[in-house]
């Protein structure tokens, strides 16, 4: 006769509620047998236990509201918001000041906020005094309490500080590394409220003995962070460096950083026989390139050479004889990264 194994299990549980699951069985161990399954059954909300923070509060100046306020839930052990049964509870907030610091959060009627399906949305709350390391703390009659993260309270935009130093690149190419600035007070935290200051680069006059120009667009802040996207400097040289200003505030200065010229030249068309005192039959086409063998097509004259202008000079190796200036020139411009003999 077959003999028949049971297995029970004793602590399954389903922590999303929800319609229609099913539960799959499987076994290595077993021959023949790949999967069962069981029949649909449906998981229902459980009895409220805690409070839960699904949303903290951003955007935080000292004196002013924060402008993502928080949202607080209560929920069951699953994680599922108890959408009903809510008998006029509501949800109270409190500041928890890091050891050392100071502030109160305010105002005080705006501390409550009803729970309505199973969600608080509070609104107008702010904190008093700049400072790091606050949180929020979150409570409901007799339910497991709730914090958000640490966050900071700053107070009004004094500096512009670097938050991400430029790599350098070649001569009018975008920088390797873009720059990143933000927005800071004057106890240097955060002014993450700030989405309305733009931030401009320039080149330190100190940093641009060729007097090169920086391109680029300025741009607006995203919540205190300001990226740049293209920025380029016009001529190679080594220590620049950048200023990032936003109207009156104390601006940044970037690290130092070397903006390259071109490393190779390539002969792309080879010169042909010719008679003497005569032009060449076929005249050489010279290319310049990268330190990787690509084309510097942006290398122009006074843009790419670190000295001034971007020539190629032709001469005659293991000759007496010389390149006669008389129907050409030896020396030739560069455009577009190719020079052209004629």
């Amino acid at each position: 006769p077959q003999s028949v194994q049971m297995y029970a299990y004793t602590n399954l549980q389903v922590d999303r509620a929800g319609p229609g699951y099913t539960i799959r069985f499987t076994s290595d161990s077993l021959p023949l047998i790949l999967w069962e399954e069981s029949s649909p059954l449906d998981i229902v909300v459980g009895q409220a236990s805690r409070v839960t923070v699904l949303r903290g509060p951003a955007g935080s100046i000292a004196g002013q509201p924060f402008i993502v306020q928080p949202v607080v839930a209560l929920q069951d052990r699953g994680g599922n918001t108890r959408m009903a049964d809510n008998p006029g509870y509501f949800m109270i907030a409190t500041l928890v000041v890091p050891e050392g610091g100071s502030g109160s959060l305010q105002p005080t009627l705006s501390q409550t906020a009803r729970i309505v399906d199973g969600t608080a949305v509070f609104s107008g709350l702010f904190v008093d005094t700049p400072g790091t390391g606050f949180r929020l703390r979150f409570a409901a009659s007799i339910y497991a309490i709730d914090e958000t993260d640490p966050f900071v309270v700053s107070s009004q935009p004094t500096s512009v500080a670097v938050e991400i130093q430029p790599a350098g690149s070649f001569a009018a190419t975008p920088l390797s590394v873009q720059p990143a600035a933000r927005i800071q007070d004057e106890g240097g935290r955060l002014v993450d409220i700030d989405s309305q200051s733009i931030v401009s680069a320039s080149i330190t006059q100190e940093t641009n003995p060729l007097s090169a120009d920086v391109s680029g667009t300025p741009v607006q802040c995203c919540w205190g962070v300001c990226r740049f996207t293209d920025l380029s400097v016009s001529k190679a040289t080594e220590g620049y460096r950048l200023r990032l200003s936003s109207g009156s505030m104390v601006p940044a200065l970037t690290a130092p950083f070397t903006i390259e010229g071109p490393s190779l030249l390539r002969v792309l068309t080879q010169p042909a026989n010719g008679t003497s005192e005569q032009p060449l039959l076929q005249q050489p086409l010279i290319e310049v390139t990268d330190r990787a063998g690509a084309r510097m097509e942006m290398c122009e004259r006074d843009s790419c050479h670190v000295g001034g202008a971007a020539e190629v000079t032709a001469t005659i190796i293991g000759s007496n004889a010389a390149l006669s200036r008389t129907f050409g020139s030896p020396v030739a411009t560069v455009v577009a990264g190719v020079a052209t003999f004629t």
